[in-house]
């Protein structure tokens, strides 16, 4: 495997991990706006987006450095 093969491997993965991460967000925020918290409460739903907000913007780091890393 070439150091070229290992980069397009990790691009992928972290492009499909950026794209799983979006849906999660668009679901919690769909769920928060109907108020489907499904055995827990609101604060604990927006807390769960908080966090997928913020594990979004560290995918979009990890993407951007290896689209870098690439050219």
């Amino acid at each position: 495997m070439t150091d070229e093969d290992i980069k397009e491997r990790a691009s992928n993965k972290a492009f499909a991990k950026l794209t799983q991460v979006n849906r999660d967000i668009i679901d919690l925020q769909k769920s928060i706006n109907l108020g489907r918290y499904g055995g827990v409460s609101k604060e604990e739903m927006e807390t769960c987006l908080k966090s997928e907000l913020i594990e979004r913007k560290v995918w979009e780091y990890i993407t951007f450095l290896i689209e870098k890393d690439r050219k």
